[in-house]
């Protein structure tokens, strides 16, 4: 029996020992890969944290280097197996591709190599090197900016087999093969480090139009690829210069520069393949350059709007459109686009992420609406004040100001509803729908029109009597100029609707048959206002202009109440 006991003691024993040793095989090693030229100070500050977490090395030098960048290579990863090749740049894919082989040559053993820029400087001590999957071709890390107010994140970690490459001049992306029974292909691991400025891969000053040059070439060999386009919008954004309107408005240098980052950021949106967050991006980029330079607010609200369908659940599009209309005088407009961004959550992306809009600038924003538009009522004072709380937490000292202004005569409005809670009856604002289609952005004195309704020209001056009085109006003075319009069958039941809304005042008696005899007119308006804008504006632009502005006094005039809970 104690024969026994000790044979099987030595079997668990070498059960034991070979599942450890199992274990220990499993867990990957990493080779750093970079690629440097006169980067001396920022490896002086990168390699030290570096060095605990990389098994081995490698780094290409370019053979342009001036500085003591070898020397200081030495200095902080000599006890770690690696090696410094000199290269001759031909851009960043094809030079790092040359790096990724030669890694494989020398370090077959290394499980997985990580591609690295000089400035990229780990934040954390330790690495877990189990999360190196044998089976994932790759792995993502995160990527702090320099003032630590954004992360991306980066698939920037390879399986360190034949067939991975880095494409790309410039821009680059890391490829590699599918490996046989893969269940998985990409996992994100627990390592973060933080970009500074400068460095290789820098365009300031004459490097721009190096930078374009490559860029270009790229395309040239690789038509309709999406990154490509998408950082060609950049890198004419990039050289735009510092007087962007001047220029547009006078042929400046700058004009043709506004012109191409429009053009590749529109064609950017419009491929569908590549990363869906750049694609969404270059949306936003597009609406910006429409805004901001050119002035075609019917440009910059259509690109939210597609940013907006094509990715929901980010704030940054509804805060844009809420912005914009609060700037062009419109906070009755605005204020639904920012309710529904201070509803968002933080959402799971890997680019993009403004922390500060998130944290501070959409309640903020939403602040600044409550003050100034007519149609608030109680819950909307209370959703204002529970933003401007969430802002005075979470913003910086030199919005407090502001912020208290704000939120004092939030609380004050709040409480004169509390006041008046037995007085009467009061109407209550629609919770904005997500989905919800814009008008168009009008002058600030049709703003004013729409915000401040004319006195009532009857009894009550009820919003929905004033409105539907004012269609009528509207009808009875364009109906014959609006008969000689040639449209379409669609467009047709448009101006139907219009007719038997327009004709509908007297009848119309509380809110509740205001919005029963309005929606389907204005949902027809909304749907066909993309055909109908382009119609009327060319040929008809007083007709369309003063029919917009009047759908505007109805959107603002008697939403649907919501339920109490």
């Amino acid at each position: 029996e104690r024969r026994l006991l000790l044979l099987l003691l030595l079997l668990l024993s070498s059960c034991c020992i070979t599942k450890a040793q199992r274990k220990q095989q499993e867990r990957g090693s990493l080779l750093l890969n970079m690629l440097i030229k006169n980067e001396a100070e920022h490896l002086r500050r990168s390699l030290p944290k570096w060095a605990p977490l990389i098994d081995y090395w490698i780094v290409g030098v370019d053979d342009h280097n001036t500085d003591e960048s070898e020397e200081v290579i030495r200095q902080y990863l000599g006890h770690i197996p690696g090696e410094i090749v000199t290269v001759a740049f031909d851009g960043m894919g094809p030079t790092w591709t040359k790096l990724v082989e030669r890694g494989l040559e020398v370090f077959p053993n290394a499980t997985h190599g990580i591609i690295a820029d000089a400035d990229f400087t780990p934040l954390q001590s330790s690495l877990d090197k189990s999360q190196l999957i044998m089976e994932c071709s790759k792995h993502m890390y995160r990527i702090r900016s320099t003032d630590g107010s954004t992360v991306r994140n980066m698939d920037w970690i390879y399986r360190n087999i034949p067939g991975a490459k880095v494409e790309r001049r410039t821009h680059q992306s890391v490829s590699v093969p599918k490996i046989p029974g893969q269940r998985v292909f990409q996992t994100m691991i627990n390592l973060e480090v933080q970009e500074f400025t400068g460095g290789y891969q820098d365009r300031s000053g004459n490097k721009s139009q190096r930078y374009l040059n490559w860029l270009l070439k790229d395309l040239e060999e690789m038509p309709n690829d999406p990154r490509t386009i998408y950082y060609l919008g950049h890198a004419h954004l990039d050289m735009i210069g510092p007087n962007p309107v001047q220029d547009v408005q006078r042929g400046g240098p700058g004009a043709e520069h506004v012109r191409k980052a429009l053009e590749y950021f529109t064609w950017r949106s419009e491929v569908r393949m590549g990363y869906f967050e750049e694609r969404w991006f270059a949306m936003l980029k597009a609406a910006e350059i429409c805004e901001r330079y050119l002035f075609d607010f019917e440009c910059s609200l259509r690109m939210w709007n597609k940013a907006k369908e094509l990715d929901p659940e980010r704030v940054d599009t509804y805060f844009y459109i809420g912005q914009h209309y609060r700037l062009a005088q419109q906070p009755d407009l605005a204020f639904p686009y920012l309710e529904q961004a201070v509803k968002l959550r933080y959402p799971p992306r890997s680019l993009f992420q403004w922390n500060m809009l998130y944290d501070c600038l959409r309640h903020l924003e939403l602040g600044r609406v409550a003050t100034t538009a007519a149609t608030m009522d109680k819950r909307r004072w209370r959703v204002a004040k529970n933003s401007l709380k969430t802002a005075q937490q979470q913003c910086s000292r030199e919005n407090q100001d502001e912020i208290g202004r704000l939120l004092s005569i939030a609380k004050e409005e709040v409480r004169k509803y509390k006041k008046s809670k037995t007085a009467g009856k009061e109407e209550t604002a629609p919770a904005p729908a997500s989905d919800a289609k814009p008008a168009e952005p009008v002058t600030a004195a049709a703003a004013s029109e729409t915000a401040a309704p004319a006195p009532s020209r009857g009894p009550g001056g009820k919003p929905h009597v004033l409105a539907l009085e004012k269609l009528h109006d509207w009808y009875e003075k364009h109906r014959e100029q609006l008969g000689k319009v040639q449209l379409e069958e669609e467009l047709e039941r448009t101006v139907t609707s219009l007719r038997d809304v327009a004709a509908a005042p007297a009848a119309v008696k509380n809110c509740k048959e205001f919005i029963e005899t309005t929606q389907e007119y204005l949902s027809s308006f909304n749907s066909n206002m993309e055909n109908l804008r382009s119609r009327l504006r060319t040929s008809h632009p007083e007709l369309w202009e003063s029919w917009l502005q009047t759908n505007l006094v109805l959107w603002a005039a008697c939403p649907p109440k919501t339920k109490k809970k």
